[in-house]
């Protein structure tokens, strides 16, 4: 069970220095009488076992603590973005099946119970044990939900079971093999599943101390954070990288006590790997791939490695690329990438007919497309899904399409993603209106802002008299992608 590895870690090690915030330092102690406080007062308001709770906070000490505590009381966590809508915020409470919401600072008029923290602190906790129930059949009990598709259309969410993180947290800890002397920092979102298993889990697993800042951070801060708390390894998207690396450019600052930094969430440039041994030279810069269905990691490069890759596939975990045919291919040939192992999802929560698409005898179409080099280091070619990184975010364009296409005054929208020098990609739209009807982008954009995150509204809004359209009628993405590179070109 996932709650096993922060209790074997606080009877191992009870003193140890586990979490650095800003203001406050906690052991290993602090987090297990913190997540049994929760487990106790979620009890006491007979919550049923196996009940799906909410967790809304930002990146601080409170998400692990109630993390745990949830598990401990054989429920299932859902987590909740930070910056999500309050229209997303009710949809993935819908969809999830949400019972009760716990969250520092309670959602405005979510249709939940809600327990504040404010209400944790001001419960006395019994001298109550922990249940060691640890029976193996509930190693494939449900622990983790998370959405990954867009909130307001057709809602792909991840079942993860404990041993689906477990195994995924154990694998990327063999590769990076972080130490009690290390001191890590976190930079992406909390709700992730790569922070929960390969960066919260894997500290706690190698008892490595946890530097906790609430997003969004400044780049030019992180330089002051890694100093003041003497930081050894970091993990970040592409787009943070490429941040560091502009201040270190002007400023002329180097990292030098870094021997770690793990890259994840989007695909790293040759030309940001090579940079960024500039910026930490010292360092061993990991690029790895994975996908929340694979809870997440797949493979991570080995340390060491001055060519970029995906490196190899971790512990336990196999991969195959395929033709179309679904016949495997040897080395050098670019395929279709299958997954397997212990970390495989599930499936999506109440979508049995969508689980059976993508999970075939045990295996997991990844819809990426790649090959293996002579190395046996895994090399991503392309992408087959529609999903466009933004910063390392992903954003589903048939999402923003659902929304637009709900305008009275449109008649089809497509959604795009384009280049962006400082993200990577953002999203784009092409927007047929009705006929005879006129368009005001400044009421789209309004409809769009109340809708959705800041980071997946399109930067650009492009009325069109037509979409391409394939032989049966669907949108042809790759035409439309084609239009809107044409148009942005003439302009």
């Amino acid at each position: 069970m996932v709650h096993e590895i922060l209790l074997e870690t606080y009877q191992k090690s009870p003193n140890k220095l586990a979490l650095i915030t800003r203001n406050r330092k906690f052991t290993y102690e602090d987090i297990y009488k913190n997540a049994m406080k929760i487990s106790e007062l979620l009890r006491k308001r007979n919550i049923p076992i196996g009940s799906h709770i909410g967790l809304y906070f930002n990146n601080t000490t409170e998400f692990i603590f109630s993390f745990f505590g949830i598990l401990i009381s054989k429920m299932v966590v859902v987590p909740i973005p930070i910056f999500s809508k309050q229209v997303e915020i009710e949809t993935i409470a819908e969809n999830c099946d949400i019972h009760s919401i716990i969250a520092l600072e309670p959602p405005k008029s979510i249709k939940r119970p809600v327990i504040s923290w404010g209400d944790i602190e001001s419960y006395e906790p019994s001298e109550v044990g922990y249940d060691h129930d640890t029976k193996s059949d509930l190693e494939n009990s449900l622990a983790l939900l998370l959405t990954t598709s867009g909130s307001t259309s057709a809602p792909k969410i991840v079942m993860l079971s404990h041993k689906n993180i477990i195994s995924s947290a154990i694998a990327h800890q063999n590769s990076v093999n972080f130490s009690p002397a290390d001191v890590f920092m976190v930079t992406m979102p909390i709700n992730f599943i790569s922070t929960i298993t390969t960066q919260i889990l894997v500290c706690i697993l190698s008892e490595t101390a946890i530097v906790l800042e609430p997003l969004p951070l400044i780049p030019r801060s992180i330089f002051n954070i890694i100093e003041q708390n003497r930081i050894n390894c970091i993990s970040m998207v592409p787009t943070t990288l490429n941040f560091l690396l502009d201040i270190s450019r002007s400023k002329k600052i180097v990292l030098s006590n870094i021997h770690t930094c793990v890259v994840s969430g989007a695909p790293l440039s040759n030309d940001l790997f090579q940079e960024a041994k500039n910026l930490l030279p010292n360092a061993d810069i990991l690029q790895t791939y994975g996908m929340t269905e694979a809870s997440p990691r797949i493979s991570i490069m080995d340390r060491g490695d001055d060519e970029l890759s995906c490196g190899k596939v971790v512990k336990d975990v196999e991969v195959v690329i395929r033709d179309s045919a679904s016949n495997p291919l040897p080395t050098n040939m670019v395929g279709d990438i299958y997954v397997k192992g212990p970390n495989v999802m599930l499936g999506y929560y109440k979508n049995p007919r969508l689980t059976a698409t993508i999970i075939q005898n045990n295996w997991l179409m990844t819809e990426d497309i790649g090959k293996f080099d002579m190395w046996g280091n895994l090399r991503i070619v392309g992408r087959k899904k529609n999903i466009i990184l933004v910063g390392g975010m992903n954003v589903y364009p048939e999402e923003i399409e659902d929304i637009l296409n709900g305008i009275i005054t449109v008649d089809l929208a497509v959604v795009v993603g384009v280049p962006d020098k400082v993200l990577g990609e953002v999203p784009a739209a092409l927007i047929k209106p009705k006929r005879g009807m006129q368009l005001q982008e400044r009421f789209i954009s309004s409809i769009l802002a109340n809708h959705l995150s800041t980071y997946k509204i399109p930067r650009q809004l492009l009325m069109v008299k037509d979409i391409p359209l394939t032989p049966n009628g669907k949108v042809d993405r790759i035409k439309s992608k084609d239009l809107l590179k044409s148009i942005l070109n003439c302009n």
